[in-house]
């Protein structure tokens, strides 16, 4: 019997989904995530679940994935990983916050861009053995390039559905880089959004990165860039959560982002040393691994219960980190995982100390 048009294409559409459905089901039930930077030997994959490769880039000319030009780590890295922890899932990452934006937004605006894109990413992944993609598209300007980015999304789903079909391999896990709210944050204008619809049709999940909310750009003033809570503004962690939920971004789609680093400033006196005291210059990014270093220094360590995170100064150096800890850390996965979110992830691996004290943290807090 020949099926109509539509029940054919209710047939693909159903097939779509329980591909998707499997592929999360099977990955776990909670997504324990971390970015790996630069190499990876001497990172400790046991509390992960999934990591991604950062970063590769697209071609300004052809469009096409590249690896980054000298990259001699991207050939290694599945083997390295799975060599410390041989269940966890690796995916590679695209973009980065350094990639220029316009780029991205020349790749989706044609169906003939987006196939070149959607067919070199998946024989890279195929290639160096990586069993998803990450696109880290971090600057989108306007709500014509997110329809784009729906059309891509959707494209590149079904691609990676034929690709597994036709290669006998599990599809390939699809995964974005978002901001820590809904909204497009470089435009200004409220009412320009990234595409939900597309993300809970099309995404395994989104990685919310609910960090760099304060730094070098406020330098006369201290703040905790990973605020869980700030009851004098919108820019902490779970108004950000809160905003993605009501706009319709379903909670088994999102992860939520941790920091293993932090921001450091220069105090202008001992007068006041907590957060939002005034800076003479700085807000550049310290890993945590250096913080540890820095409080063994004979700092002062203070919890912040208003943002739930940490901060430590030195009064002979009028110097002032804020930052994550063990606690912290912990803290901000209950959270995720009180709101009933699929999981989080974290910025960098690399930027913990040598006993995986901040992932260790984040892993154990969710169980």
């Amino acid at each position: 019997m020949k099926m109509s048009p539509l029940l054919l294409l209710l047939v693909q559409l159903l097939g779509v989904h329980l591909l998707v459905f499997q592929h999360v089901r099977l990955a776990g039930a909670v997504v324990k995530g971390g970015y790996s930077i630069g190499s990876a030997s001497n990172v400790n994959f046991q509390y992960v679940t999934h990591t991604y490769y950062a970063f590769t880039g697209v071609d300004p000319a052809s469009y096409q994935l590249v690896p980054d030009a000298g990259d001699t780590t991207i050939g290694t890295f599945v083997a390295t990983a799975k060599k410390s922890n041989p269940s966890v899932v690796t995916l590679v990452s695209i973009g980065g916050a350094a990639a220029p934006a316009a780029t991205f937004a020349e790749m989706v605006s044609t169906s003939s861009r987006r196939a070149v894109f959607i067919n070199s990413s998946i024989a890279l992944a195929r290639q160096y053995g990586f069993e998803g993609l990450d696109l880290d598209w971090e600057s989108p300007q306007t709500q014509g390039e997110m329809q784009n980015l729906a059309k891509l999304l959707k494209e590149w789903r079904a691609a990676t559905v034929t690709e597994s079909q036709s290669s006998g391999k599990a599809k390939l896990l699809l995964t974005a880089a978002v901001s820590y709210q809904s909204i497009l944050l470089y435009t200004g204008d409220m009412n320009q959004t990234w595409p939900i619809d597309a993300f809970n049709t099309y995404l395994d999940w989104a990685n919310v990165m609910n960090y760099d909310y304060h730094g070098s750009w406020e330098p006369n003033i201290t703040g905790e860039h990973t605020a869980l809570y700030d009851p004098n503004s919108t820019i902490s962690t779970d108004y950000g959560i809160s905003n993605w939920l009501q706009a319709g971004l379903r909670p088994n789609k999102l992860c939520l982002g941790l920091a293993y680093y932090g921001k450091e400033w220069n105090l202008t006196s001992l007068d006041n040393v907590g957060v939002g005291a005034p800076a003479s210059g700085g807000g550049n990014p310290i890993i945590y691994s250096d913080i540890v270093a820095y409080n063994a220094g004979g700092a002062t360590v203070v919890y912040d219960a208003t943002t739930v995170s940490m901060y430590s100064y030195k009064s002979s150096e009028l110097t002032w980190i804020g930052y994550d800890n063990p606690d912290t850390i912990a803290a901000k996965v209950r959270y995720a995982k009180s709101r009933n979110l699929l999981g989080y992830f974290a910025w960098a691996l690399q930027h913990d100390t040598n006993t995986s004290s901040l992932a260790s943290a984040a892993s154990n807090a969710w169980r």
